[in-house]
């Protein structure tokens, strides 16, 4: 029975395209063209705020603190990630015989994890491993709508 109502709701769809035919799905084209030349244009200038405001706040010393303007809060979290130096990692692997490198020549970090919590690998190993570790800054910016604004 469902498979019936589907059909129905299929027919329905092409007999209501079909009745308005080309001139619909023109206007449908030149909507959307419209529409998407509008989203991108606003993604590029929001985009550019972003960054814009991000500077600022860090020139003026407030990042990790709220602020509010107008009804909006905003504030900018700097924070380190830890980024991990693959090819330097699988040199180190390679030198010290560890199976943790998958075909592409890139880290199996599941396998890696198993070794590293089963006590297989030595300090200096570990100490060298860690040494592929590099910390870079972490930028977000989060603006909502204040509260009782």
């Amino acid at each position: 029975m469902a498979r019936v109502r589907i059909d129905a709701v299929e027919e329905a769809k092409t007999e209501t395209f079909e009745a308005t035919g080309d001139n619909y799905l023109n206007q449908l084209i030149a909507k959307y063209g419209e529409q998407n030349t509008q989203l991108n244009s606003l993604k590029k200038t929001v985009a550019d705020m972003n960054n814009e405001l991000k500077t600022a706040i860090k020139v003026s010393g407030y990042q990790n603190q709220s602020l509010v303007a107008d009804g909006w809060d905003c504030k900018l979290s700097i924070t380190d990630d830890i980024v991990v130096n693959e090819e330097k990692l699988i040199e180190v692997l390679k030198a010290h015989n560890i199976d943790a490198i998958k075909v592409e020549e890139h880290v199996d970090s599941d396998a890696l994890e198993k070794l590293v919590y089963a006590g297989k690998l030595s300090e200096d190993v570990l100490l060298e491993i860690d040494r592929c570790n590099t910390t870079v800054k972490k930028e977000r910016l989060t603006c909502t709508k204040a509260k009782g604004a």
